[in-house]
């Protein structure tokens, strides 16, 4: 939590090996360069961990010791790369009360105070703030604007100013300049993760909560909510009410029945009810989904990506950028 930009740089590590694997690009002696001079964690070539070692396929390929009687680790199907098959998974959230926390700090508490929630969000179209002619992304993304909303102040979901910007960049200047609180509908990607991007500073990407029906060897659109990076503990808390969502359809919790969510004062003593409230709100994921349905349709019939996974399918999958 106290280096993010070091955090950020193991993962783009990991995701290297991953992207490759879905690129079909893999180890090479010739590509294997050392640095000239140090670089920026913005310029780090990436793609030397793959050139030097291997793509993440190569790695299960690794004997498990250098002892002959040794076999290769057994690559189950979880740690497959997602072909376009369900992905949607909340890992367990353990105990995140605590009875001794103190209120919200930082911008949850700012918030609070504001008693609003400045919600950016990137649109391909002219929506208005119910989402009436919105995409299916873009129609979740309102609705997790809100669901945050929710979970900050109390339950009241109406309390969101909404800001729509077609040009990324222009979403990305507001939430830097704290125009914006947050940025919804942003596909996480490798140009806003670090400070060297364009704006010169740089972003968090929630977990995804939409993901795009492109093919594995091609970029897939991953839809998310973007946070500055110094605020780290906002960031845990955005990415936590995200998985809320999905942790509720996982354990059968619906509207009706949201005081099931798990307590979390660990975010801030006044913060405690947060996954109720944002669950009395939204509902569970699937829920959300059925309820940007055109009006009649009363399940959602093709969701792609974005179905629960319990954990036999392949989960994983590259952002895309490098």
């Amino acid at each position: 939590q106290s280096d993010r930009e070091f955090s950020d740089v193991v993962n783009w590590v990991i995701n290297s090996m991953k992207y490759a694997e879905a690129k079909n690009i893999t180890k090479d002696d010739s590509m294997c360069n050392p640095y000239e001079k140090k670089p920026s964690a913005h310029d780090l070539n990436y793609m030397n961990a793959v050139y030097c070692v291997g793509n993440y396929a190569d790695l299960w390929r690794q004997p498990q010791s250098k002892q002959p009687s040794q076999s290769y680790p057994i690559r189950r199907e979880v740690n497959e790369l997602n072909n376009g098959t369900e992905l949607l998974y909340s890992p367990p959230f353990g105990d995140l009360v605590d009875d001794e926390a103190a209120p919200a700090v930082g911008l949850l508490a700012e918030v609070r105070r504001a008693n609003h929630l400045k919600c950016g969000m990137i649109v391909s179209t002219n929506i208005t703030g119910n989402s009436t002619n919105a995409t299916m992304a873009e129609g979740i993304s309102v609705i997790m604007c809100r669901t945050l909303a929710a979970a900050i102040l109390n339950g009241n979901h109406n309390r969101v100013n909404l800001f729509l910007f077609k040009e990324p960049e222009k979403g990305y200047s507001a939430l830097m300049n704290e125009t914006i609180d947050i940025l919804a509908n942003a596909k996480a990607e490798f140009e806003f993760d670090f400070a060297n991007n364009s704006l010169g500073e740089g972003f968090q990407f929630s977990a995804p909560y939409y993901y795009g029906d492109e093919q594995v060897h091609e970029d897939l659109s991953i839809h998310t909510l973007a946070t500055r990076e110094h605020d780290a503990v906002f960031s845990s808390f955005v990415s936590l009410v995200v998985l809320a969502t999905i942790q509720a359809e996982q354990e059968g919790i619906y509207r009706v029945n949201s005081k099931s969510m798990p307590l979390i004062s660990a975010y801030g003593s006044d913060l405690s009810w947060a996954l109720r409230d944002a669950i009395g709100y939204s509902g569970n994921y699937d829920q959300i989904l059925t309820g940007l349905q055109p009006s009649g349709q009363t399940t959602v019939t093709d969701r792609g990506r974005n179905q629960l996974n319990f954990g036999s399918g392949p989960l994983v999958r590259a952002v895309p950028g490098l």
